[in-house]
């Protein structure tokens, strides 16, 4: 019996390989072409969000939890323009067509302030979370502070 998952393995991992290798995947530019002509980017607007939210609260999360005697505010948000917003902006360039620039540029820069507010609003959940531990290492933790601060001014998150 062992012998026979065995051989089901191997099927599984040569059929695996040859998809990751073989002409199943389309490159980006095709995925993005195919978007644009089907007019299908409303479809992924919403899943798009989803992925980009996700995927900054976890790096919010993984590169400000428990680190106080730092100001991360400002480094969040290079990483949201450099990388989070370029990776947008090269997706938002392949699915709108370029005679659509105005469509493009305006969605841009609405996922823009909706991910800005988001970088914020997250950051600020996660201070007010470690608040207690924020507190019993003042003064260090100052510069955490000052972050929650700017946080709540942009979130209103303390009402």
């Amino acid at each position: 019996d062992d012998d026979d998952d065995d051989d089901d393995e191997d099927v599984d991992d040569e059929n695996g390989d040859e998809a990751l290798n073989g002409s199943d995947q389309l490159p980006f530019e095709e995925f993005t072409s195919h978007i644009r002509t089907l007019g299908w980017f409303v479809l992924i607007e919403e899943p798009l969000s989803e992925i980009l939210c996700r995927e900054t609260e976890r790096f919010i999360i993984k590169a400000c939890r428990s680190e106080f005697e730092t100001h991360l505010l400002k480094d969040m948000c290079h990483w949201l323009d450099n990388v989070a917003l370029g990776w947008l902006r090269t997706i938002l360039s392949g699915c709108i067509p370029a005679s659509e620039d105005t469509v493009q540029q305006g969605k841009f820069e609405e996922w823009k302030a909706r991910l800005e507010f988001h970088v914020f609003e997250t950051l600020c959940e996660l201070r007010i979370k470690e608040l207690f531990d924020i507190i019993t290492e003042f003064p260090e933790s100052c510069p955490a502070l000052e972050d929650l601060k700017d946080c709540l001014a942009r979130t209103h998150e303390h009402r």
